[in-house]
């Protein structure tokens, strides 16, 4: 059984899909081992409408961070996580809920697989580095955006 992260954490506002969906990205990048949580020490620079956004996984002696987001599409929002190591490199990227009919493209792997390797250290390079998505255009922006901004507050605050 894989720790769920319970909602005191996020907030009140956290929904059980949004939490489901949290969950389900960790036990996918840990292989269904039990991992410990909690809101990273600095966590309150990363909060969002009440909301915990950053959290420290502690696995086989090493420490993973877990970000949660969101980014807005064309006329909704849409929940994104990043896993970061130690160094504040990204490992994985994954769209959790996207809430429109168009834009979906961007939950594909093969698309989310580009932010890997980016760091607090090269941030910079995301926009030049990722490929756009015909049909979704306001939504990889977007992403690209938030994730760049994500690791430039990490890189200032961290």
């Amino acid at each position: 059984m894989l720790f769920l992260f319970p909602l005191a954490l996020f907030g009140q506002d956290l929904n059980e899909r949004q939490e489901q969906k949290i969950d389900k990205f960790i036990q996918d990048f840990f292989k269904g081992q039990q991992v410990q949580a909690e809101a990273h020490p600095q966590a309150e620079g990363f909060v969002a409408n009440g909301m915990y956004r950053l959290f420290q996984i502690e696995h086989e002696g090493h420490a993973y961070y877990l970000y949660w987001g969101q980014a807005p599409s064309m006329k909704n929002i849409f929940d994104y996580a990043l896993m970061l190591d130690e160094n504040w490199t990204i490992l994985k990227a994954k769209v959790l809920i996207y809430r429109e009919q168009h834009g979906r493209q961007i939950g594909a792997a093969r698309w989310l697989k580009q932010f890997e390797g980016y760091s607090i250290r090269n941030y910079t390079e995301l926009p030049e580095g990722i490929d756009g998505i015909s049909g979704a255009t306001i939504s990889t922006t977007n992403m690209v955006k938030a994730v760049q901004s994500v690791l430039e507050g990490l890189s200032t605050q961290i």
